[in-house]
């Protein structure tokens, strides 16, 4: 074989190694593939000249911007690209709740607090912070400040 039906040969490798990536996730087949595209062009360079290699180089990377725009655009419409595109989000986004109404309140300690815990008021829990130290459960609290995201409690 002369040197120059090397050149198809490891650009259609490459390009295989690259596109089987795809079921073979890790990053080694597509290393190869580029290894092949780039076998290519030294190739090209030594058996086509200057001239040869350049060109093939230009080619090569041309068709490869092609290809990646198109694979962008094209894939995630794919039956396989539904299955692996994420399209939504999974969860609900965070309700902004109005905890101003807790504001000296009592309730009772849920967990342990020290200082930070849970308690319950109204029938419904909240993380809290305990103004003193350690609150042990069932301990019956009052909330005396929020500041920002947190409820702080102190033992009544």
């Amino acid at each position: 074989m002369t040197n120059w039906i090397w050149i198809p040969i490891l650009i259609v490798a490459g390009v295989t190694l690259i596109w089987f990536e795809i079921f073979v996730p890790g990053m080694v087949l597509a290393s190869a593939g580029t290894l092949c595209l780039v076998a290519s062009v030294v190739v090209g360079y030594k058996t086509l000249g200057a001239a040869g290699g350049t060109a093939l180089l230009i080619f090569e990377v041309l068709g490869l911007i092609a290809a990646a725009n198109r694979w962008v655009t094209w894939f995630p419409k794919t039956t396989w690209g539904r299955k692996i595109v994420l399209h939504n989000t999974t969860g609900e986004p965070p309700t902004v709740e109005n905890r101003d109404s807790l504001l000296q309140q009592t309730g009772v300690v849920v967990t342990i607090c020290r200082p930070s815990g849970v308690a319950e008021f109204a029938n419904r829990r909240y993380d809290v912070i305990s103004e003193g130290g350690f609150l042990s459960p069932g301990q019956a609290v009052k909330v005396i400040a929020i500041e920002g995201n947190k409820i702080v409690i102190r033992a009544v």
